[in-house]
């Protein structure tokens, strides 16, 4: 499955991004304050949810999201 997360870099994707790709999932992380040290293989969007709109791409294909 493909997983997009928003705030990825927050607490609660701290703890879940580990645990998807564990188990397998792609995961996209949507976050305003990019962090060094993620996992490999997940992919960063820059997102402020103050804009409204996910950033292209982010959303497209994905089987579930975590807000």
């Amino acid at each position: 499955m493909i997983i997009t997360l928003t705030g990825g870099t927050g607490t609660l994707g701290q703890a879940l991004t580990p645990r998807l790709l564990a188990a397998g999932h792609r995961v996209r992380l949507l976050t305003r304050t990019p962090r060094t040290g993620l996992p490999a293989g997940v992919e960063l969007f820059l997102w402020d949810a103050a804009t409204v709109e996910a950033p292209r791409g982010a959303l497209e294909g994905a089987d579930a999201v975590i807000h």
